[in-house]
């Protein structure tokens, strides 16, 4: 048996609670729902009996030689056998064993009963817990009045405090908060403080408490009966508050701890779209047959109505001001993956997905956003919250998506600038006519074939010289059609000031435009054709720089030119080697080129075909590169939300991040491919996102009972039960569970009462006899009475 340190242990067999055992055997039916009655249980505990006794004549051969032989008898464990309904925990047992005096090994035998039901007695005062003890050992009334003094009691008396019943719903939305499944003592409150969501788009609560409920133990270890007063009511000799030991433990939901998001999109559109025969580079929108469907139409099941599409369009297309910044502790370039952390829209889209883990949604819901892009494009109003850095453009740590979005608004932007800038009036009717035909009518693409080629096709008319268009050139205001601005230098041999020419404005282009830009140029071959082909496309913005400058400086040279463009190329009053070996690709160009100034130059960069070709490419985006980017940018999210939160730097939470990082880093570089070993990643990382959401939501919940005790919460997450010694600590405690801070009358008050009897007679050896009672509904008694069989 235990010793009192180790009474009322938290987590235990019930046997081991209420009888202090460490081991023991259960013999049942295999049948769970079959039962044994009173006299079979009566008849099986004297099969057992006669077992122990035939047992004990049979010695164990010892493992060395010299030593004594063994009994068996002093190797026996108790035995229990349920009877009746095993949920009621009524048990019988029995126990034979020895117990050394000093000069022999007396056998002694021990019977355990369980039983549960009323109290047989109102017990208020430790008096009447001895009378039933009294009663359980055979003794007269006021006998055990002598071996008061061998006695001592244990008691530990439990609050329980149930879930919070919250509502965890979207704001747009009504959802049915389900009651507390059981439990006695409820907080309502609603809305927890925590709130893990994100511009009001989705909230990452699970729809109920995750955290069952709190259990608060107050324990009393093994204080002398005759220290005590056993006449006074329980309550006033055992007061919590005056109690030396406090522990408190939180007990995990059932269903609010399996809750996931995440987890679960990642699961359904990535996991399990890999095996629904979709093939990779199938498109999104076709992927479904899903028709075009208007904000007007009623949808079906499954998808956001809409209403929902409508306000998150509103939502994700707000100021800068008003949209939530994300604070993250995992960065994804760190582990060469590309995201869109700080691209609001995508953010907030796809945390608006991540509540429908459905293709067909996504389908709709993607197809509305291609719309918003055109119409910001046809309107050459730009795209709000897509972050440009100040060196470039183009932001390559981000997804092709979300570099696309940048791009896009480049092309708004330099539109819009062309719109403002018109020249004479002449051009200006052919600029509003073609704008007025760019807005009504955009640029229509038959196939994809077309935006396919047509990269390539632009290097051929560069190479060919062909013919411009209205489009192609650079339109300017009066005031800017000046060729540039005089500097302080001077033409060589003159006194003219250099004037710095105005040049066409640099393009820009996206990652998969470079790579494919690459291919092109590959494609020449290494000969020396080729190597001057790829001189010549490379160097078409170096043309058309010296062309603007000899418009704005008639008398300049080629060393005008290279002191201005090139200044490392100015060597000592002369130009460098390289410019004036023969037949150098700079001269060469110098020679070729015509004076023309920048706003009647062919344009490098054509914004109208470069926007076309982006709403294309999101008109016609792959399933799996769809998939697999907004898996991407939802946990990326999911983690910048865990980054606002009071618990992100809690021991369990930081763990959990920690897995999650660990497995992250294994995605493939390109995760739009749905090979086996890309697949069994993400499988990873669904569980570990499940794992970190149950973790983080528990913690969350924690929180909300203790607002600003990390401390507490963080050890409640790690540790499976808490000492609570603080006084300070203690009155927070209690001010959670009751408002008025005075705790409520506890759900259960268990005692143990030990003592050393001798039994069944006077003359009997002295024996250990332990007394347990549960104070609760049900009522519990189990008794463990030793008798000297000598």
């Amino acid at each position: 048996m235990k010793d009192q340190t180790e009474d009322f242990p938290y987590r235990a067999h019930h046997l081991n609670r209420w009888f202090g055992l460490k081991n023991f055997v259960i013999i049942a039916l295999n049948d769970p729902n079959a039962t044994i009655n009173a006299d079979e249980a009566s008849m099986l505990m004297s099969c057992v009996s006669i077992v122990y006794n035939n047992a004990a004549s049979t010695p164990i051969i010892p493992k060395h030689p010299g030593d004594s032989p063994v009994p068996k008898l002093l190797q026996s464990v108790p035995v229990f056998i349920p009877v009746g309904n095993r949920v009621k925990g009524t048990y019988v047992g029995w126990f034979l064993g020895t117990m050394g005096t000093g000069s022999h090994d007396a056998p002694i035998s021990m019977r355990l009963d369980s039983d549960t039901g009323s109290a047989p007695r109102k017990i208020t005062t430790i008096d009447d817990l001895l009378l039933i003890f009294e009663s359980r050992l055979g003794f007269s009334r006021g006998e055990y009045d002598t071996v008061k003094d061998k006695t001592s009691i244990s008691a530990c008396y439990t609050f329980i405090l149930q879930g919070l019943e919250w509502e965890a719903t979207y704001p747009h939305m009504k959802m049915d908060t389900p009651s507390p499944a059981r439990g006695r003592k409820v907080v309502r409150r609603r809305n927890p403080p925590l709130k893990l969501n994100h511009n009001d788009l989705v909230s990452f609560l699970p729809p109920s408490d995750p955290i069952d409920g709190l259990h608060l133990a107050i324990q009393w270890y093994a204080p002398a009966l005759k220290s005590l007063d056993c006449g006074i009511p329980l309550d006033e000799e055992f007061v919590p508050m005056a109690a030396p030991n406090w522990s408190l433990r939180s007990i995990p939901s059932e269903d609010g701890g399996t809750y996931s998001l995440v987890g679960k999109w990642i699961r359904e559109m990535i996991i399990e779209n890999s095996t629904n025969s979709h093939p990779e580079n199938q498109p999104l929108v076709s992927a479904t047959n899903f028709p075009t469907m208007s904000l007007g139409v009623q949808l079906l099941e499954g998808v956001p109505t809409p209403d929902e599409i409508d306000f998150v369009f509103r939502k994700i297309m707000k100021p800068d001001s008003e949209n939530v910044q994300l604070e993250s502790n995992l960065k994804f370039e760190d582990f060469n993956l590309k995201g869109a952390f700080d691209v609001e829209p995508l953010v907030s889209l796809a945390l608006f997905l991540v509540k429908y883990p459905s293709i067909r949604a996504s389908a709709l819901v993607w197809k509305e956003f291609v719309k918003e892009l055109r119409w910001h494009w046809e309107n050459r109003v730009p795209i709000p919250n897509v972050p440009r850095s100040d060196e470039q453009a183009i932001n390559y740590k981000y997804s092709i998506i979300a570099q696309k979005l940048q791009l896009l608004n480049f092309c708004i932007e330099r539109e819009s600038t062309k719109k403002k800038t018109s020249t004479t009036p002449a051009s200006n009717s052919q600029v509003e006519s073609s704008q007025d035909s760019q807005t009504s009518t955009p640029v229509q693409v038959e196939n994809s074939t077309q935006l396919e080629e047509s990269s390539s096709k632009e290097w051929e008319d560069w190479e060919k010289g062909d013919s411009w268009s209205d489009d192609d050139l650079q339109l300017e205001s009066d005031d800017e059609i000046s060729t540039g601005i005089p500097s302080d230098m001077k033409l060589l041999g003159t006194e003219t000031p250099l004037i710095i020419p105005k040049l066409q404005p640099e393009g820009a282009m996206t990652e998969d435009m470079v790579v494919e830009q690459q291919e092109i140029m590959s494609k020449f071959g290494t000969d020396a054709e080729g190597q001057k082909k790829r001189a010549q496309l490379q160097s078409v913005g170096l043309e058309n720089d010296m062309s603007a400058f000899k418009e704005a400086n008639p008398k300049g040279s080629f060393s005008d030119f290279v002191r201005w463009h090139s200044p490392r190329d100015w060597e000592q009053d002369k130009l460098s080697m390289r410019m004036i070996q023969p037949g150098n690709l700079w001269e060469n160009l110098w020679e070729k080129s015509v004076p023309m100034a920048s706003h009647k130059q062919k344009k490098i960069f054509q914004a109208e075909m470069e926007a076309e070709k982006i709403l294309h490419f999101m008109d016609t985006i792959p399933l799996s590169q769809f998939v697999f980017q907004m898996g991407i940018f939802i946990l990326e999210s999911f983690l910048g939300i865990l980054g606002k939160t009071e618990v992100k730097n809690l021991t369990a939470v930081e763990t959990a991040v920690s897995e999650l990082k660990e497995i992250v880093k294994k995605i493939p570089e390109l995760q739009s491919s749905y090979e086996q070993g890309c697949l069994n990643v993400w499988e990873d990382v669904a569980k570990y996102t499940e794992q970190l959401e149950m973790t983080l939501y528990s913690a969350c919940s924690l929180m909300a009972r203790f607002p600003k005790n990390t401390k507490l919460v963080d050890d409640l997450m790690t540790m499976e039960r808490v000492d609570i010694d603080d006084e300070e600590l203690r009155d927070q405690i209690c001010n959670v569970f009751t408002p008025s801070g005075d705790l409520p009358n506890a759900d259960a008050k268990e005692f143990i009462i030990r003592c050393k009897v001798s039994h069944p007679m006077p003359m009997s050896l002295i024996l250990p006899q332990r007394l347990y009672i549960l104070l609760s509904d049900p009522f519990r008694i189990a008794t463990a009475i030793s008798s000297d069989t000598s």
